[in-house]
């Protein structure tokens, strides 16, 4: 199947790690890797396709960067720690974040806890009552 949209081969259903939806809208990227979101080679390749989907959906207008289960994201897999997989493309701060900081449009991260990610988020929500604007 093929989104009309962009022109990508819809292969979102592949995704085990992170899901993209987009609802009126706002795009909501969800990391879903139990036990702790951590980074790990798989994570980071669906993490940047699905960035790249939100990049190229012309309905969507914002998008929010979530985690699910326990919280937001652990870093990096440490099980892939000392491995050619740790190092492996895509690299979190020169393939996601430059594709994060190049978005046209905002990004917000909604965490539980600071994360290295906000620092390529155009906001951060920390708690209900608090939102810091980077830009």
């Amino acid at each position: 199947m093929r989104r009309s949209e962009g022109g990508l081969r819809d292969d979102r259903s592949l995704m085990r790690r992170v899901h993209y939806v987009c609802v009126d809208g706002v795009a909501t990227i969800t990391l879903d890797s139990p036990p702790v979101n951590a980074l790990s080679l798989a994570v980071r390749s669906e993490m940047l396709r699905a960035f790249e989907w939100e990049k190229a959906d012309e309905h969507a207008r914002a998008v929010i960067l979530t985690g699910d289960g326990k919280g937001f994201c652990a870093g990096g897999d440490i099980g892939e720690f000392g491995t050619p997989a740790a190092a492996a493309p895509p690299g979190l701060s020169l393939h996601i974040h430059l594709l994060i900081e190049s978005m046209n449009k905002p990004v917000v991260a909604a965490m539980q806890v600071i994360y290295n990610m906000l620092m390529a988020s155009d906001e951060v929500r920390l708690q209900r009552e608090r939102f810091f604007n980077r830009k």
